[in-house]
């Protein structure tokens, strides 16, 4: 394992730590979203979630992973850098989320002429598109999962590839 143009890491190491990223991004959603309770229904839906999943895990895994891993892999990576730079990048895409899903549900708010309401009672999430506190409390705990999980794929990511060749 020479050094590359990715400082103590060769371009195939780097390569699989973003297919790693995305590869797991991609499972950590799909469990998040479909859920194991009903392991037919997962495993009749993981197709589909593959099909529409996957390519959108590696574009974003390549558009904010990828600068994110390339800077983090200019020199040796350490526990502590691997699951601060997941975490970087989870953060990111959670930001970019939130941002395109509170758009669409601010201009949801903007028609008069529907009426929306996802959940009931005191778990109401979410009414005309505008989140309650209840809804902003799910996204928060859902969002800190998201970046926790982003840490430990950066941390299985740094147990595959190691630490890196040291510079001589």
């Amino acid at each position: 394992m020479g050094e590359g143009p990715n400082g103590p890491y060769s371009p195939r190491q780097f390569l699989l730590a973003l297919a790693m990223s995305a590869f797991f991004g991609w499972i950590g959603v799909t469990v998040a979203v479909l859920g194991v309770s009903d392991w037919n229904r997962f495993f009749g839906l993981l197709p589909f979630a593959a099909v529409i999943g996957l390519p959108i895990a590696f574009l974003l895994t390549g558009i904010v992973g990828g600068p994110v891993l390339r800077r983090a892999t200019q020199r040796s990576v350490t526990w502590f850098s691997a699951a601060l730079g997941g975490a970087k990048a989870a953060a990111i895409i959670a930001a970019i989320s939130i941002v395109i899903g509170r758009s669409l549900g601010y201009l949801q708010s903007l028609d008069d002429g529907s009426y929306s309401r996802i959940g009931g009672g005191e778990n109401t999430i979410e009414m005309d598109g505008i989140l309650t506190a209840y809804g902003w409390q799910l996204l928060a705990i859902r969002t800190v999962y998201f970046i926790v999980f982003g840490a430990a794929v950066g941390l299985l990511i740094r147990l595959v590839i190691g630490p890196g060749k040291e510079p001589t």
